[in-house]
């Protein structure tokens, strides 16, 4: 597939196992390059490499799935398992600042039935089926951008299969080097997964904790698909608790530590 990209976009005439070659050889110094920064960082002899100081900047975190075959077993997929691979997404932004909520009720798509549906027929197995529903997802334009939508400036990213010790430490270093850490405004963005929080609060505890909101949005759907004694009920549910999570006035109802949208730690129950 590399291979015919390559003849198609650029006519370059190079077989598939050659583009896996230079990949391994690429990647392996992109990988010695980010070892080398991490250990500066840990030394204390990371230097910034951006001059000028962004005004605002995000880290976003998260894991994936992947499957990883046995090593020295030559070509072909040997005894694969399931490996995380973690990923971060470091973000540099330009937004505007407002004395009030710009945005105090959730997008229009999360509180579209249907498109609910869809996303959480996406990650949760066995969810309730939306009726009239086509198998085949309607495209719809993309909608124009919102004035109070931040803009984004420049992404850098920072991946990793190892633990989630050593993947914060990764992230820190990116972060130092990019001079995140003179941003006026500054979001450490995540889903549920306690290590990210974890990884929070030992590299990034000054930025402002924001959850993943399509993860609430799940766990908002399923427990509203259970406690509800029919379809109209549980959907009536399933917005109110939703715009109290938006709004930040309820706290979680699951075990899991989670920050508010706003980034204060809350641990109560959903609202009735």
């Amino acid at each position: 597939m590399a291979a015919e990209t390559l003849r198609l976009l650029n006519d370059v005439s190079i077989s598939g196992r050659h583009v896996g070659r230079l990949t391994e050889a690429i990647g392996t110094e992109l990988v010695a390059a980010r070892d080398e920064q991490a250990e500066a960082h840990r030394t204390r002899r990371l230097r910034v490499q951006v001059p000028n100081a962004p005004s605002v900047v995000a880290v976003e975190v998260d894991g994936g799935r992947y499957q990883r075959r046995a090593e020295g077993r030559g070509c072909g997929a040997r005894d694969p398992q399931w490996r995380e691979d973690k990923v971060a997404c470091l973000v540099t932004l330009s937004s505007k600042t407002h004395d009030t909520d710009p945005r105090s009720e959730p997008p229009e798509c999360f509180l579209d039935r249907k498109r609910v549906g869809r996303l959480t027929q996406c990650s949760i197995a066995g969810g309730p089926e939306i009726p009239g529903e086509s198998a085949e997802p309607t495209l719809t334009p993309r909608p124009d951008p919102i004035d109070w939508q931040p803009e984004r400036l420049v992404r850098t990213c920072v991946a990793t299969t190892r633990d989630s010790g050593e993947f914060g430490r990764l992230v820190g270093a990116e972060a130092k080097a990019r001079n995140f850490e003179a941003a006026g405004r500054r979001a450490f963005v995540g889903d549920g997964q306690a290590y990210n929080w974890a990884i929070q609060k030992r590299w990034f505890a000054g930025y402002v904790a924001v959850v993943d909101f399509i993860h609430v949005l799940g766990y908002v759907w399923q427990a509203a698909s259970v406690t509800g004694a029919g379809e109209q009920d549980r959907w009536e549910r399933y917005v109110r608790w939703l715009r109290g999570c938006w709004r930040g006035g309820c706290r979680k109802c699951w075990s899991s530590w989670m920050p508010s949208r706003t980034g204060s730690a809350r641990l109560p129950t959903m609202p009735r």
